[in-house]
């Protein structure tokens, strides 16, 4: 008899020990869930906040060689490479413009605002997904230049062709070929 309650008091410390080693699992899985949950946010506003401050080095860059092109006479043609981690670029040869579109909930720009930085024009407007849809924009009518383009680049590196063909109306034309 007395080996029996000893078994049985054996037993029950084993189910104390199993019971504790998985509340304590339990308790540690909830903890990095929550961790997870509230931290992968905070690093994703972080990756945006990046890649929009890098575009923003390209996009001026992009500004730049157009300029030289434009400034070297016809036949003059550059090789730009860009790369786009997130977002799209888009060369619109009516109106002129070059603009990057980041869909993003990061404080990159405010809503119905537009900042001026050197030859680009920071700007967002709100997003049908909740954030905000910040751009870039590069305006070649403000340095003469008639773009001849329309394309839109997504995700991925590109090398970008930019050529000069010329006067058209004192406006210098710049081919863009993706």
């Amino acid at each position: 008899m007395n080996s029996i309650v000893i078994i049985i008091t054996g037993m029950r410390k084993a189910v104390h020990v199993v019971i504790s080693s998985v509340l304590i699992f339990f308790i540690i899985l909830v903890t990095v869930m929550i961790t997870y949950l509230w931290g992968m946010p905070i690093v994703e506003k972080s990756k945006d906040s990046a890649i929009f401050e890098s575009m923003k080095v390209n996009m001026n860059s992009l500004c730049e060689t157009i300029k030289t092109v434009s400034r070297e006479g016809e036949g003059s043609e550059r090789i730009f490479i860009l790369h786009i981690v997130k977002g799209r670029v888009y060369f619109d040869g009516t109106s002129d413009l070059i603009f990057y579109e980041l869909d993003t909930r990061a404080n990159v720009v405010e809503q119905n605002f537009t900042v001026h930085e050197g030859n680009l024009e920071i700007c967002g407007k709100k997003s049908p997904h909740g954030g905000v849809i910040a751009q870039i924009i590069i305006n070649c009518t403000k340095f003469d230049v008639d773009l001849i383009a329309n394309a839109s680049l997504g995700k991925g590196y590109f090398n970008i062709s930019l050529i000069n063909l010329g006067l058209n109306n004192s406006k210098t034309m710049i081919e863009v070929r993706t």
